[in-house]
């Protein structure tokens, strides 16, 4: 907390914010949400408001495009801690415009699932051959390899399918219509049934790391434990009682704690 709230809050644009790290002027979208998903909003809730504002543009959510919809799910949850109605109206615009935008441009049609980076690993490292490459390369940032952009992880479906439930909680409590609550507890419901039905790795006890969205091993699930993907799929509740049970029973774990993948 000293690290998050002390050394990592500074002051940007007039206002204090918490960036991503000592190396960084400022917050990164995912990290911003997540520090205010996880203690800002409660222990220090103008700067995570700050933080949380930082990280749009054009009332939409900005920074990297797989990281955006954890935003929405920070953002309600910002709501619930401090109720202040005037950000929540102004938070539902932002959400409803970044789901329109990345249905439109991130979604896979033909598996129903959205298109991504995993949540953690922005690094090459994070993935097998393919998408990594067989020869190493002076790159490790994982967006510069064919392929990566188009994978479906299971952190991604996590987060949206958190982020789809939290746009309606937002829309019942400023009263918008029934088809609008309704529509995206509907979409939330189709992105659950279609990550049960393709990245639900039933003999290891938990959902793959994600899904080949093109090349040679198109349609493919890879396996692996991704610890953000599983974490998520518990915390945004994508996992129904029976799958969070069987996975709570079957993690592995290092003499250190779980590793990313």
């Amino acid at each position: 907390l000293n690290n998050l709230l002390n050394i990592n809050t500074v002051p940007s644009r007039g206002k204090r914010i918490i960036r991503a790290g000592s190396n960084y002027g400022r917050p990164w979208t995912r990290d911003g949400s997540l520090n205010s998903l996880c203690a800002a909003s409660l222990l220090a809730p103008e700067v995570a408001q700050n933080t949380l504002w930082f990280i749009t543009q054009d009332n939409r959510v900005a920074g990297q495009w797989w990281d955006r919809p954890i935003w929405i799910i920070a953002a309600w949850e910002h709501f619930k801690i401090t109720g202040n109605a005037g950000f929540l109206s102004r938070a539902y615009a932002c959400a409803k415009n970044t789901l329109s935008f990345h249905e439109a441009q991130y979604y896979n049609a033909e598996y129903g699932l959205f298109r991504g980076l995993s949540h953690l690993c922005d690094g090459i490292a994070g993935y097998p051959c393919p998408p990594a490459p067989a020869e190493p390369r002076k790159s490790s940032f994982a967006g510069d390899y064919t392929g990566v952009d188009e994978l479906l992880p299971a952190s991604i479906q996590a987060i949206y399918y958190g982020a789809y439930r939290a746009a309606s909680a937002m829309a019942e409590k400023l009263g918008k219509a029934r088809s609008e609550v309704d529509g995206y507890q509907s979409k939330a419901l189709r992105l659950k049934i279609q990550a049960d039905q393709h990245l639900w790795a039933a003999e290891h006890h938990r959902y793959g790391h994600f899904v080949h969205g093109t090349g040679s091993k198109a349609g493919i699930l890879e396996t692996h434990q991704e610890g953000a993907g599983l974490a998520f799929s518990l915390w945004f509740g994508l996992a129904d009682d029976a799958k969070a049970k069987t996975m709570m029973s079957h993690f592995h774990n290092q003499p250190y704690g779980m590793t990313c993948v």
